[in-house]
């Protein structure tokens, strides 16, 4: 488990508008993680079909702690912050933005 410091030191600073799961995150996820995880397709027990099911997790646990980016493995896994566990996994990463 990485130290606390370090995750919060290598994530991009929250956002600090109101955000909306289906205006602001569900395009994200349909381009990016769609191909696993979206329309039915659930790689690693994941699905991001709803928000319900993003916030429920996969075979791995939870995926957000809510209210705390910070803290949320989805999080970490797209800020690539351990390299065995980067998503996507396969094509371009996410960006800060």
């Amino acid at each position: 488990s990485l130290n606390p410091a370090v995750i919060e030191g290598a994530l991009p600073p929250p956002v600090a508008k109101q955000i909306d799961y289906a205006k602001d995150i569900h395009p994200i996820l349909q381009a990016n993680c769609g191909k696993c995880h979206g329309d039915g397709r659930a790689k690693g027990g994941f699905r991001m079909d709803t928000r319900e099911l993003f916030m429920k997790g996969g075979d791995t646990g939870i995926s957000v702690v809510s209210g705390d980016s910070a803290k949320s493995p989805v999080i970490h896994m797209v800020a690539g912050i351990d390299p065995k566990k980067v998503m996507p996994n396969k094509g371009r990463r996410l960006t800060p933005e």
